[in-house]
């Protein structure tokens, strides 16, 4: 008997709802408890400035697109079309569109639930922390930094280290929104996750 079909998903998808709701009420009543009594929420630490310009930052991305592109590309000329439709058409239905995710996952195996599980877990925070907090923010903290020296109204209204963290923030969640997607090939976006 198949361990999926033998779980209540709603029962797991609630209690873990209340479980981060729970959470989030507890951070947001330390969060207003420190305001009151005049504390900052996270003492500002600055680190040390990073070493790279604006063009090292943009070759950086340019490298990972691009790499990610061309592996993409290589993958679907080497796997044959015809067992990528046949296998999409199969599990899916023709005109099905989700998240590749949860493309993957539909497939109910172990080994797909641990890869899907170790990058959505693991390697994507990790390439997500580099790339926004230790790449773009860093670059934008030395950038925040040079224009407080030459505008010096800017100390006064926006507290050091805002600007980088807002734009980041921004960034980050622009890259988070997701519409209705494309039907993806099943067996190149598990290769791409190996």
């Amino acid at each position: 008997m198949n361990i999926f079909a033998q779980q209540d998903p709603h029962l797991g998808v609630v209690t873990l709802v209340f479980l981060a709701i729970g959470i989030c009420l507890v951070a947001w009543v330390a969060i207003i408890e420190r305001m009151a009594s005049g504390k900052p929420v996270l003492p500002y630490q600055p680190r040390r400035r990073v070493p790279w310009q604006f063009w090292d930052l943009m070759a950086v991305m340019f490298f990972f697109i691009s790499g990610v592109t061309i592996a993409i590309y290589l993958l679907r000329y080497f796997l044959p079309l015809a067992i990528i439709e046949s296998s999409n058409t199969a599990a899916f239905g023709r005109n099905s569109a989700s998240n590749p995710i949860i493309q993957l996952l539909a497939a109910k195996s172990w080994a797909t639930l641990l890869l899907c599980g170790t990058s959505a877990v693991v390697v994507a925070p990790i390439a997500e922390e580099f790339f926004f907090r230790v790449l773009l923010q860093g670059w934008l903290e030395k950038v925040d930094r040079a224009w407080r020296r030459s505008l010096p109204n800017v100390r006064r209204w926006m507290p050091l280290g805002v600007m980088p963290i807002f734009i980041t923030s921004v960034i980050f969640a622009s890259q988070h929104f997701h519409k209705e997607s494309q039907m993806v090939d099943v067996e190149i976006f598990t290769v791409l996750l190996a």
